[in-house]
C-alpha cells in the first residue's frame, strides 16, 4: 500500500516559471532548520555561547559539507565507473 503512494508522488513539490522546488530539497531546508534550533537548544542547555554570528557560520559549513559530501558519495558509491571516464561531469548541477 505504501509503495503504491510512493511511485505515485510527484517529485515536483511546485513549480514558478521555470523555477521547480523538489520534494527532497524541501526536505533539506527543513532539515537545516531543525539542526539549527537543536544546535541552539543544545548550546543554551550546556550554556554555551553561541551568537547568531557563530551559528551561521556551523550552518554554512554544515550545509557546504552535506552537498559536496553527497556529491562525492554518489559519484563513489553510484558513478560506475562514468565519472572517471567524464570528470567535469562530476561537477554538474543536473
Amino acid at each position: 500500500m505504501l509503495n503504491e503512494i510512493y511511485q505515485s508522488l510527484d517529485p515536483i513539490a511546485f513549480s514558478v516559471g521555470p523555477f521547480s522546488v523538489r520534494w527532497y530539497g524541501i526536505a533539506y531546508v527543513l532539515g537545516f532548520i531543525c539542526a539549527a534550533l537543536v544546535l541552539m537548544s543544545t548550546a543554551k542547555r550546556w550554556r554555551v555561547r553561541v551568537d547568531s554570528d557563530a551559528l551561521i557560520t556551523i550552518m554554512l559549513c554544515v550545509i557546504v559539507g552535506v552537498i559536496v559530501g553527497g556529491r562525492l558519495g554518489y559519484v563513489l558509491f553510484y558513478g560506475d565507473g562514468y565519472y572517471l571516464q567524464h570528470p567535469a561531469d562530476i561537477f554538474a548541477l543536473s
